[in-house]
């Protein structure tokens, strides 16, 4: 039984799931779904877990005010220190 006879490409598929995710993924609007989605899924799980820990009283309001404020000031620097140039052409 070792003389190499395997199963031929006719006779192997992928399972409903992967070949709908194979679909998506070669879509053109497909890719336009997922560029619209804000956070991706470890970062709301993080947001859920910070979410959970300020309401049950683990972290202080001084912290979750400096969070908020660092943010505020990446965003300021973000746009008015280091503003993205346009790009041209030539050189």
């Amino acid at each position: 039984m070792s003389g190499g006879v395997g199963p031929t490409s006719s006779d192997v598929g992928l399972p409903k799931e992967q070949e709908h995710e194979l679909k998506q993924s070669q879509d053109p609007t497909s890719s336009k779904l997922k560029k619209a989605r804000v956070l991706p899924f470890w970062q709301i799980n993080a947001l859920a877990v910070i979410i959970v820990l300020s309401a049950s009283g683990m972290v202080s309001p001084g912290d979750i005010a400096f969070v908020l404020f660092s943010f505020i000031y990446i965003y300021f620097l973000l746009k008015f220190a280091f503003p993205t140039l346009p790009s041209s052409k030539d050189p």
